[in-house]
């Protein structure tokens, strides 16, 4: 599977790379993209893909950049404008749906980490230090959008960015995190409800303030006078219950080699880590977009 899965990305990167320029530049961009993707394909830094010992003998017949050449080169706008169009075809390919989930995945690095980008704020399970990466998935276990941003940011303040991103959706399921007036009627503006989940307390957070008819909606949706009953769940409850689907999209994303795992002691400060972040969505959807016949 990880041959199969180099093979496609070879063929989609070089096909990309055939409408850049090749002007004065000794590698191409997308050998520049593919050099990266080796290495993260093996959860290996960068410098270890430009040594040609780490390639396989069929893959030797060409030149590989030095590790400061990728150094430069990845920061450049052609290999990044590269790297999109990769990201964007290979979506491209994959089923979409009208049910979106938001939710966010914590990267933690070590508390004695010099990375002075990597603040102090709470990640899985209590306080850490690192980076948090942000993503709205739709139905089919495809990554829509995603956004990096510092532990210590709410998912209220990075929210806007992704559902600014979403095109053709009906839905789009968070928990009580995301429970802001803003983001309910940014969602309706794109032709969406947002739904949140209820916080435990009672009344629920209405106050004394008008409310959004988003918000009320949401409410709304997520109540059922006859649970008590025995009765089966209102449609926002059942989109609700199916928002739990994100949990095991997280699994599944880090739960296959080159997967999203932990960060690597290699991987630090904001530029490489969305690097980071965008090989291993890359290599989740051709992954995904394989075992499903669709390349």
């Amino acid at each position: 599977m990880e041959y199969r899965l180099w093979k496609q990305l070879y063929e989609i990167v070089v096909c990309l790379g055939k409408t850049h320029c090749f002007k004065r530049k000794r590698f191409a961009d997308a050998w520049i993209v593919l050099t990266y993707l080796w290495a993260s394909l093996h959860d290996r830094p960068v410098s270890w893909a430009c040594d040609p010992i780490n390639w396989p003998a069929l893959e030797q017949w060409h030149a590989l950049p030095s590790n400061s050449t990728m150094s430069r080169r990845l920061r450049t706008i052609s290999v990044q404008t590269l790297m999109e169009q990769a990201q964007a075809a290979v979506r491209d390919q994959l089923p979409r749906g009208l049910f979106k989930m938001i939710d966010a995945k914590s990267l933690p690095v070590s508390g004695v980490s010099k990375d002075p980008d990597a603040n102090y704020g709470r990640g899985a399970g209590g306080m850490s230090v690192g980076y948090k990466c942000h993503m709205a998935w739709d139905m089919h276990r495809v990554v829509d959008v995603w956004q990096l941003s510092a532990m210590s940011d709410n998912e209220k303040v990075v929210a806007p960015k992704l559902i600014e991103g979403l095109d053709g959706f009906a839905y789009a399921v968070c928990d009580n995190q995301y429970d802001s007036t803003r983001l309910f009627d940014l969602t309706a503006a794109r032709g969406g409800q947002l739904l949140v989940r209820p916080r435990k307390s009672k009344p629920a957070g209405l106050g004394h303030r008008p409310q959004s008819p988003n918000r009320l909606r949401s409410l709304e949706m997520n109540s059922n006078p006859l649970a008590d009953c025995g009765e089966r769940g209102s449609f926002g409850q059942e989109l609700m219950h199916a928002r739990d689907e994100v949990e095991r999209c997280f699994g599944t994303l880090g739960n296959f080699a080159g997967g999203m795992g932990p960060l690597p002691n290699w991987v630090r400060r904001p530029r490489r880590v969305a690097r980071w972040v965008w090989s291993k969505l890359l290599i989740y959807h051709v992954r995904m977009a394989l075992k499903q016949g669709l390349m």
